[in-house]
């Protein structure tokens, strides 16, 4: 074969690889070694007397030694500062119910690593208490192994050591999940997604921030950009201002970036309500236009989250001053919540439950105090890293961080043991 002949088929192979589609990440699994099943599902009442601080030690695959154990919907997760590590596992219990074991995956959400993790209970009287459905303090003991994805082996052995339980009223500070979760983080779906959703509780999340566009037949969805392109979507002819597509040509022609579907706003938060325990859903709405839609959809909602007896509130985002005009106008007595991004004052005089102020505006404590005062709710956003998650903790004391690192936000707030007041909404 000639040189050049060489050189197209190389050409070939890689256009056709850029080509492709990018796949999601899939959870490894232990598929016929997995443990859990033979076993009976740990009772759900028993996952608080797991939850609480942890000290690990051994080979733990970039945890750090300081981790949180909580529960979740269907298991319970494993969070750490470092690398952004979090792990979703299921527990289960044999031997007549007095051995208990976690099992399930870890990752870590600032890169690829990823890999099983196996931890049992140790103790038969505490892991009989567990598996009856008895409450028992959170004073447990777990040993086990984190493996590499590659290497299903035992590994080194791992010790989650109770050091103390979790900070009181944790369950009521808002750890706010960005756009569900970033398409470029490959948590296992893509931003904005059905999908995500069903995902974030696992990774540290309380609630939610969804971004909002408007359709041409004026029918809001989920979806980040004014318009779409090969950032994040698929689809050959799915390209162009998104205000100028159709729902049913959305449909038709766009995918999300891994291939699911781009869902509307009131199927988006009937999965919220229906299948999640998110407590809080704050809506990037991107332009003023969207607001009527987006109200009349929050309104449903809410009437179907009361009627559920869930606990979850909506709050609709506004960036600007003519977004909040806007609001005002269209709201009238009904009571839809709001979340202003610019002055606390406007905030106040909107009648708004929440302020959003980002966090580069520093930490503002006379404001937040002030608007705390009023009963309303100050959460800040987008903060990712240790240091400034940490200085707005201490410093501020809000009631809600907005962040692409929900584990690390959790693991922080353990740490630094700050709460604000609680407000209703």
């Amino acid at each position: 074969m000639s040189s050049s002949h060489s050189f197209l088929l190389v050409l070939v192979v890689a256009l056709s690889s850029a080509c492709e589609p990018p796949s999601p990440f899939v959870p490894p699994d232990f598929g016929e070694e997995s443990l859990l099943r033979t076993a009976t599902p740990l009772p759900r009442e028993s996952y608080a007397g797991l939850e609480g601080n942890y000290l690990l030690s051994g080979d733990a695959h970039g945890f750090g030694q300081r981790v949180v154990l909580r529960g979740t919907r269907v298991g319970l997760s494993l969070f750490g500062n470092d690398n952004g590590a979090y792990a979703n596992m299921r527990a289960g219990c044999s031997d007549g119910g007095t051995r208990l074991v976690l099992e399930g995956y870890w990752r870590h959400s600032t890169g690829s690593d990823a890999g099983l993790v196996r931890l049992f209970v140790e103790g038969e009287a505490i892991a009989s208490a567990l598996c009856a459905g008895t409450t028992v303090p959170s004073r447990a003991s777990l040993r086990g192994n984190f493996t590499d994805n590659d290497d299903r082996d035992v590994g080194s052995s791992s010790t989650l050591s109770f050091d103390r339980p979790l900070v009181p009223g944790t369950e009521r500070f808002h750890i706010i999940v960005h756009s569900g979760c970033r398409t470029v983080d490959d948590c296992g779906a893509s931003e904005n997604t059905i999908e995500a959703m069903r995902l974030v509780e696992g990774m540290g999340a309380t609630g939610i921030e969804l971004d909002v566009n408007l359709t041409a037949d004026e029918v809001p969805i989920l979806f980040h950009d004014d318009n779409f392109s090969s950032r994040l979507v698929r689809g050959r002819d799915c390209v162009g201002p998104v205000n100028e597509f159709t729902l049913a040509a959305v449909r038709e022609l766009c995918a999300a970036k891994y291939g699911e579907a781009i869902p509307t706003l009131s199927d988006a938060l009937s999965v919220i309500i229906d299948e999640t325990l998110l407590t809080r859903v704050w809506l990037d709405v991107k332009q003023p236009e969207a607001l009527a839609s987006v109200m009349r959809a929050v309104e449903e909602a809410q009437l179907r989250a009361e009627l559920a007896t869930r606990d979850v509130r909506i709050v609709v985002g506004l960036p600007d001053l003519d977004s909040l005009e806007t609001f005002v106008s269209l709201r009238g007595s009904r009571p839809i919540h709001c979340v202003y991004e610019i002055e606390p004052e406007q905030a106040v005089s909107a009648g708004c439950a929440m302020w959003g102020p980002r966090w580069t505006r520093g930490p503002s404590t006379d404001s937040v105090r002030a608007l705390q005062s009023q009963g309303i709710e100050v959460v800040f956003w987008t903060i990712d890293e240790t240091d400034f998650i940490d200085e707005i903790l201490r410093s501020a004391g809000p009631n809600g961080i907005v962040t692409d690192r929900p584990g690390v936000v959790l693991q922080r707030l353990q740490e630094i043991g700050v709460l604000a007041p609680e407000f209703a909404l």
